[in-house]
């Protein structure tokens, strides 16, 4: 079933995307998979399925994939995190206006307890602010760190004794102020 979904997904690409909303909390489930094999068809069908959405499918999937932050497997945790992240690069400009919904979630899963997830999440908010071309990026390159370690200082005295003026769009702001917080 999961390689006739990527092979449906490459074939028919945005066509298929009037079905990816049923499909998807299925192939969650699969990335929570105890199989190995089931995990690896998993992810190259989700990589498929994401590839082609436009961004009509970025604001059918996104609700599912924040949900599926809330499931108990960390294994589907950090699948759907893995997707958020890699939806940043197929419609950026439409992922733009759910980062506000987007970015608290991501940043409050950086301190799951299992540190895969965690690195996940990490990862996909650096996905996520790869792809925003601003000037306050400056400061979610300076902050991002896995799970705000060491980097929570450098963010603390940055914040302390610099100060930056610019016009902080809402996209941007949505990514700064949970960094500083």
């Amino acid at each position: 079933g999961l390689m006739a979904m990527e092979c449906m997904s490459t074939t028919l690409g945005r066509g298929f995307e009037a079905y990816v909303i049923q499909i998807l909390p299925k192939l969650l489930t699969c990335l929570g998979d105890t199989s190995a094999d089931v995990r690896s068809a998993a992810t190259a069908a989700a990589k498929a399925i994401m590839g082609q959405l436009s961004g009509y499918g970025v604001k059918l999937v996104l609700p599912v994939l924040l949900k599926a932050l809330d499931d108990r497997s960390w294994r589907t945790k950090e699948g759907s995190i893995e997707l958020l992240g890699a939806m940043a690069f197929c419609a950026p400009k439409q992922l733009s206006a759910c980062l506000p919904t987007i970015v608290p979630r991501l940043t409050s899963v950086l301190s799951d307890t299992h540190p895969a997830v965690a690195s996940a999440a990490n990862g996909a908010l650096g996905h996520i602010g790869s792809v925003i071309r601003n000037p306050e990026r400056y400061m979610n390159d300076r902050c991002a760190g896995a799970g705000f370690t060491r980097t929570t200082v450098q963010c603390q005295n940055l914040r302390e004794y610099h100060y930056i003026v610019y016009t902080v769009f809402g996209v941007a702001f949505s990514t700064v102020v949970p960094t500083i917080l």
